[in-house]
């Protein structure tokens, strides 16, 4: 964070500014640039510092949660969650003719609508596709990743139950929705088998190269998988779940 103070022309402090510069992203500009480009100085912000940690609930506003949850005569929740979604496809933009400053942009707009995604709580409609297991995007399936075994540990399913309940469904009914998530998406079998239609899928587009999104879930569902085998390993054979 940097705080630039200036002074007035009677010699008082005016009011600080506080910058937050995305610093790897202009050190990945400042890496790869030519001497061409080299007299631009393209400059990156974050508006807050990022200290997020993905074992401790989201830390939002109390008033612009309820606002975002709770008024869908004013913001449609379940749209604006898919929104942000679709934003992610920045990524999936042809290559050539891209810029090295457009390539910083593509990857600044993907950064900031993933850390968004991860700080708000996925909307009812699409828990309740993840629990019945229909098919979603790349990029919908990649949010899945992160929200879906979150219902089932106790720092978060408490939160996301709460936050279901502010977009209007009954508590009983929300926390049966995150108990069938956490055992779908909580299964060693679901994401092989998700693994396994995902390279069946890309193998079979024999003319079109894999897509970035693609490649980062593939890669993503894989890690997954080697985690639960490797719990599946250590638990005691009394606690194993017979079905993972």
């Amino acid at each position: 964070m940097m705080v630039d103070g200036t002074e007035n022309k009677e010699g008082a402090k005016m009011p600080a500014r506080i910058f937050c510069p995305w610093r790897e992203i202009e050190d990945n500009y400042r890496k790869h640039v030519t001497s061409y480009d080299a007299t631009m100085k393209p400059r990156f912000y974050s508006l807050t510092v990022v200290e997020h940690s993905n074992q401790e609930q989201p830390k939002l506003d109390g008033l612009a949660c309820n606002f975002i949850l709770g008024t869908p005569d004013k913001l449609n929740y379940p749209q604006f969650v898919d929104s942000l979604i679709e934003i992610l496809r920045v990524t999936e933009q042809p290559r050539e003719g891209l810029s090295l400053l457009g390539h910083c942009a593509v990857q600044f707009c993907f950064t900031v609508t993933w850390r968004f995604l991860l700080l708000i709580p996925p909307s009812t409609p699409f828990l309740e596709l993840v629990a019945k297991q229909d098919i979603m995007s790349p990029n919908a399936y990649l949010y899945s990743l992160i929200w879906g075994p979150r219902a089932g540990y106790k720092t978060f399913a408490t939160w996301m139950k709460d936050c279901l309940v502010r977009q209007g469904m009954p508590v009983q009914y929300a926390e049966n929705l995150l108990r069938n998530v956490s055992k779908t998406v909580n299964a060693l079998s679901y994401d092989v088998s998700q693994a396994d239609t995902f390279i069946q899928t890309y193998l079979a587009r024999k003319d079109t190269p894999i897509t970035m999104p693609e490649l980062c879930l593939l890669d993503a569902v894989i890690a997954k998988i080697q985690v639960l085998m490797d719990e599946s390993i250590t638990k005691p054979p009394d606690v194993t779940d017979p079905t993972k």
